[in-house]
């Protein structure tokens, strides 16, 4: 396949900058910010993670700080004023110096604070490219090899179980692109093998039928070896939501109903095209930013546990057989999931709308919600009966009372409140569906305040 050698070295070059800065970097950080060290436990070896010396030194600077509580004070101004017999004026004098000191323990306690929180961001950042980088050498596509005679292996973006994501070049379009490379082990049994494989293509095969701008695109699908193969998809620049909510926490309301504006925009999408498409795991993890910031266009990505919902599995009343019951991340899942019987459980296009009210509540408020206590991979049934009939986090986004609930910027008209219930509601029949205009409508309109 032709291609100028400019083309070839250029991004080639780049990489190789790339990474040595990026390691030059981590180095640098590790004594300020920490880093892993290999302790031995007993007959084996671990990794425990050793606090940098920025953290050790605020925490040392924090424990300085005398210990202030203005009884004590109060009570050592009045001691003074009858003990040593000081004037009032000079008894006010010694209150407003304690005043004072308060005030700037209080205002050095809060710059430390705010510190301490920038240098965990910076930290989480700094284990994430220990981490990647880890990944990255002892990635068997490290040496940035050519693939398929047309895209350039340059940097690992992130490893999965059985894959790895890397930054690639397509040297024929001329673009830069995400190479996810599926990596089967030699040493399973060809019946493991050829089910990894039936579900990498179901997902390819749903994927690449997809054409929508809020949703990550399938370029391409190609052999390896043996034991290898890679997807081709659309790259985006920016981290996914998750990330940013780990560094940011929440996201301003304004902010949060575009993204999942854009969301719903897909799940339309999905569920107007022939078969509808249940995508089954939506979640932050899912959910790329473009820019890397959450005032800007998303896409979505990631269709592993996607379901097609086709006429002889799906019926409208009922809904389709769920067959990979405990796949997905249960924190996004509607309560419909986690039914257990002889059947099946039942669901529908109405999973994706669940998952995205508990997105919005987690990008409004800062934190994962569950209306159901569960262990990983398990559910306590015994909670899962007493669920009411609306999730009781839903109750807590509405503002009834504005005394009480002071959740939102501006108070809730009822129409808003019945649609949070709507897409909420732990009955499938009283959920809205991905094709609710009013669904789109009502995330799709501007926030006030």
């Amino acid at each position: 396949m032709f291609y100028s050698s400019a083309v070839f070295h250029l991004p080639h070059k780049q990489s190789v900058l790339e990474r040595k800065t990026t390691r030059q970097k981590v180095m640098e950080n590790r004594l300020r910010l920490g880093q892993f060290v290999t302790q031995r436990q007993g007959a084996h070896f671990e990794e425990k993670w050793i606090e940098g010396s920025r953290f050790k030194e605020l925490d040392h600077n924090r424990s300085l700080f005398p210990t202030f509580s203005p009884r004590n004070e109060l009570f050592n101004s009045l001691l003074l004023l009858f003990t040593c017999r000081v004037s009032v004026d000079e008894f006010y004098e010694q209150l407003e110096i304690y005043d004072l000191r308060k005030q700037m323990l209080a205002k050095e306690d809060k710059e430390i604070q705010m510190e301490l929180e920038r240098l965990d961001r910076e930290r989480n950042l700094h284990i994430r490219e220990i981490k990647r980088i880890a990944n990255e050498d002892a990635s068997r596509f490290k040496d940035h090899p050519l693939l398929n005679d047309r895209y350039l292996l340059l940097n690992l973006l992130g490893k999965g179980g059985f894959s790895e994501v890397h930054k690639g070049f397509d040297l024929v379009a001329n673009r830069y692109v995400a190479c996810k490379v599926h990596q089967l082990n030699p040493a399973w049994p060809k019946d493991k093998k050829d089910n990894y494989i039936k579900h990498a293509l179901r997902e390819i095969n749903i994927h690449k039928t997809l054409n929508h701008p809020r949703i990550v695109k399938v370029f391409d699908v190609f052999d390896i070896d043996h034991d290898a193969f890679c997807t081709v998809l659309e790259y985006s620049e920016g981290n996914d939501l998750d990330f940013f909510l780990k560094q940011n926490k929440s996201i301003p309301e304004r902010e949060a109903k575009s993204i999942i504006c854009q969301v719903v925009s897909a799940l339309k999408y999905l569920n107007e095209r022939k078969p509808p498409v249940i995508h089954y795991d939506l979640k932050p993890g899912n959910i790329l930013l473009g820019s890397g910031q959450v005032a800007g266009e998303i896409k979505i990505t990631d269709f592993g546990l996607s379901k097609l919902m086709t006429e002889d599995e799906y019926n409208p009343e009922t809904g389709m057989d769920l067959t990979s019951q405990g796949a997905g991340t249960y924190w996004y899942l509607p309560p419909e999931c986690f039914e257990t019987g002889r059947e099946p459980p039942k669901i529908s296009s109405k999973v994706d709308i669940w998952s995205v009210g508990v997105i919005f509540y987690q990008c409004l408020f800062g934190r994962k919600v569950s209306t159901i206590y569960v262990r990983r991979r398990n559910v306590d049934e015994s909670s899962y009966k007493c669920l009411p009939r609306v999730s009781s986090f839903i109750i807590r986004m509405i503002v009834i009372n504005k005394r009480t609930f002071q959740l939102w910027s501006y108070e809730e008209p009822p129409e808003r409140a019945r649609f949070v219930f709507g897409i909420c509601s732990s009955h499938v029949r009283r959920r809205r569906s991905p094709l609710s205009g009013s669904v789109r409508g009502w995330y799709c309109t501007q926030s006030k305040g």
